[in-house]
Order: structure tokens, then C-alpha cells, then sequence
């Protein structure tokens, strides 16, 4: 079976072991996660943040959103360019700068002022699982592997250790790994 095929595959299971969590589960994990996530070295010492936002069966990025903002960080999240398949992140101070925009997700309002152009910082990616490799399994559109193709500082992937794969996940030839991945019960350092 093709890359295509057995990531497709995955992508139904993985989505049905996230579905079988309870909202309460949920909310513990993303919780010890989020603590997990803010004890990074990494973290600490980035003044820029780019982070996802969440749906309701991702780890939440809500708290960690305002947690990092309490924080003193500079704060970008995604938006999807119209017409393309990429994104771009834009600054915001707060939740209410977002509206509902690409496949349901809240996005930053577009404003040319606020576009984050740099290519470094600390960045928090969604998945829909990784392994101990670093490896992603995306939600299949690209957009993110398109992004992280320039980006030049760290990758944080989050997620619940339900999801967190135990063999390897296939990787594509653009898929680029996360150099921290961290869920619930540890922070796992990928070796190059």
C-alpha cells in the first residue's frame, strides 16, 4: 500500500480514537499538556509563538493562547490564503480577534498590519498523531508541510499519548518532523 493510502487509513483510526475521548478526558490531557508544553526551555526563552487553534477534538490551544500571552509572548495563529493552499500567521492579543474562516476554524481577521513574517520562533502543530520520530500525520492538505518547508525555528507537535504512535508513521518527501513532540504523560526530544 502507497504513502497515500496508508496515511488515509490512519487518519480514520486516529480520528476515532480522538473521538472516543471524553469531553473531561479531553480537557485533563490538554491541561497536563499545556503544562508540559510551558516547562520547555524553548518556550521560555521564545518571544514569538505561533500556535494552531484548536477544534474540539484536538488538544486544546485556548488556555495555552492566553497562558502565553499572560506570558509576555507575541502571540501569531494560522489563516488559510484564499485561492491556496497555504497559510499565513497573523498576530493577535486575544480570542476575539478571531472568526470563523477555512473548514470551520477560527482564524485571525486578515490585517496586512498584523502579518507575521518571521521565520523563527516557537510553533505549536496540530496533528492528527506523530510518532516518537517526530513524524505528522496531518489532516492531508499540505498546509502546514508547505509552511514548515522555510520555517527555521522550533517545532512543537502536541498531542494526547492515545494517538501517539508506537511504529513509525509513513513520511512523505515533504513532510517535514517536529524537533519536540508532547503529550499528556512526557516531552519527547527527536535525535537527528
Amino acid at each position: 500500500m502507497n504513502t497515500y493510502y496508508r496515511k488515509k487509513a490512519l487518519r480514520e483510526r486516529m480520528k476515532k480514537i480522538r473521538a472516543a475521548l471524553s469531553d473531561e478526558e479531553r480537557a485533563e490531557k490538554s491541561a497536563k499538556i499545556l503544562s508540559n508544553l510551558t516547562k520547555l526551555e524553548e518556550y521560555k526563552n521564545a518571544e514569538l509563538v505561533l500556535t494552531y487553534v484548536s477544534l474540539k477534538f484536538e488538544v486544546d490551544t485556548f488556555a495555552f493562547i492566553e497562558t502565553a500571552h499572560n506570558d509576555g509572548k507575541r502571540i501569531a495563529v494560522p489563516r488559510c490564503v484564499e485561492g491556496k493552499p497555504n497559510i499565513d500567521f497573523y498576530y493577535i492579543n486575544s480570542i476575539e480577534e478571531l472568526e470563523k474562516g477555512s473548514y470551520g476554524i477560527l482564524e485571525p481577521r486578515i490585517n496586512p498590519k498584523k502579518l507575521c513574517t518571521s521565520r523563527k520562533g516557537f510553533c505549536v502543530l496540530p496533528g492528527l498523531a506523530f510518532d516518537r520520530y517526530g513524524t505528522r500525520l496531518g489532516y492531508g492538505k499540505g498546509y502546514y508541510d508547505r509552511f514548515l518547508q522555510t520555517f527555521k525555528g522550533t517545532t512543537v507537535g502536541v498531542c494526547f499519548s492515545d494517538v501517539l504512535s508506537r511504529t513509525p508513521l509513513p513520511r512523505g518527501r515533504f513532510d517535514v518532523p517536529a524537533k519536540i513532540i508532547v503529550t499528556e504523560k512526557e516531552i519527547i526530544r527527536i535525535r537527528k
